[in-house]
C-alpha cells in the first residue's frame, strides 16, 4: 500500500533536509578543490562565494527541523525544534577568523589584541539578522504558544502534552537568551554568537541520534528496515558524535593556553565528524519509518 499524502509530505520534508546538507557540502567542496580555499572550519566559508549557499541551507534546514515531528522520544521533537531554532543564528552571526585572513580581497584587522574577529564589514549584516530573527522568532513564539493553548496541547496530564509543554519552554529560552546576550553584550554576541548557537545545535542533533541507540524500536509498528542491525547502526553513530564532542571539547581545553599552537583544520574536522554520521542517522531513521511517516500519522 503506497504511503498516504501526508505521509509523503513527511517523508519528503525529509529527505530534503539531506538535499539541503548535500547542497552545503558540494558548494564547500567546489571552494576547497576547485578554487583551492582551505579553510579551517565550515563555517569560515561564510567569507567565500560559499556565502549564499551556507546561509540559505541552514535557514532551511532550520525550518524544517522545527517542522519536521520527532519520534515520541523523550526531548527528540524538543531537541530537533531547539536545532532548528539555532540554525539560522549560526548561518546569520559568521564565525570569527583570523587575523590577516583575506576576505573580500582584504586581511583583516583585528581591534586591540584580538587574534581572531568577525571583520567590521559584516557586522550591519548582523545586527540586521538579530532584528528579523527577534522579530520574526517573537511573533511566530507568540502564534505556537496561543495555537497550543487553544487546541489544548499544553498540560502534564499525558505524554504528547508533557512533550508541548517542555518544547514550548525550551524554545522560550532559548529565544529569550540570545535576546538578551545580543541587547546586553552586542560585542561579544557578534565575536561569539556563532559558537555559543553552534556548539548547542550539534549537542541537540547528538541527543537525537542517542535517544534513538537508547531506544531504537520505541513505538514502531512498520519499517523498511527490520533488524538489530539497525540498532548496532543508531549506537555507533551516537557513539561516533559524542566521541566528536568529546574530543572536541578536550583538544580545546588543552590547547587554550596555546590558540595558535592548534592544528588548523581541527574545527574543520570535528565538524565532518558530527554531520556526516548524523546525516547518515537521518538516512536510516528516514527509511526506518517510511511507510509510517510522523507520530499520529
Amino acid at each position: 500500500m503506497p504511503p498516504t499524502p501526508a505521509i509523503s509530505t513527511y517523508n519528503y520534508l525529509r529527505l530534503g533536509v539531506l538535499a539541503l546538507v548535500t547542497l552545503l557540502g558540494v558548494s564547500v567542496a567546489y571552494e576547497f578543490f576547485v578554487n583551492d580555499t582551505r579553510l579551517g572550519s565550515i563555517s569560515a566559508y561564510y567569507f567565500t562565494p560559499a556565502r549564499s549557499v551556507f546561509v540559505g541551507t541552514l535557514i532551511g534546514v532550520g525550518v524544517a527541523l522545527v517542522a519536521i515531528k520527532g519520534r515520541e522520544r523523550l526531548l527528540e521533537d524538543v531537541m530537533l525544534n531547539v536545532a532548528g531554532m539555532l540554525a539560522p543564528v549560526v548561518a546569520l552571526i559568521p564565525a570569527a577568523v583570523a587575523e590577516g585572513t583575506i576576505v573580500n580581497d582584504d586581511p583583516v584587522d583585528c581591534p586591540g589584541a584580538k587574534t581572531s574577529c568577525v571583520p567590521t564589514t559584516f557586522e550591519p549584516g548582523i545586527t540586521n539578522g538579530a532584528w528579523t530573527l527577534g522579530i520574526v522568532g517573537a511573533v511566530a513564539l507568540v502564534a505556537v504558544v496561543v495555537l497550543a493553548v487553544k487546541d489544548g496541547r499544553v498540560g502534564w496530564d499525558t505524554l504528547q502534552r508533557k512533550q508541548a509543554t517542555v518544547g514550548l519552554t525550551f524554545a522560550t529560552f532559548v529565544y529569550v537568551g540570545f535576546v538578551v546576550f545580543d541587547v546586553g553584550w552586542h560585542d561579544t554576541y557578534v565575536q561569539w554568537g556563532h559558537y555559543v548557537a553552534a556548539v548547542p545545535l550539534f549537542v541537540a542533533l547528538a541527543y537525537v541520534a542517542v535517544s534513538n541507540a537508547l531506544q531504537p524500536k520505541a513505538g514502531a509498528r512498520t519499517s523498511m528496515m527490520r533488524g538489530r542491525s539497525v540498532d548496532l547502526r543508531y549506537a555507533l553513530i551516537a557513539v561516533v558524535m559524542i566521541l566528536a564532542l568529546l574530543v572536541a571539547a578536550v583538544y580545546f581545553l588543552a590547547t587554550s593556553g596555546d590558540p595558535a599552537g592548534r592544528w588548523e583544520y581541527w574545527v574543520f574536522a570535528v565538524e565532518l565528524a558530527l554531520l556526516v554520521p548524523f546525516a547518515t542517522f537521518w538516512m536510516l531513521q528516514t527509511a526506518q519509518w517510511w511507510h509510517e511517516g510522523a507520530p499520529g500519522l
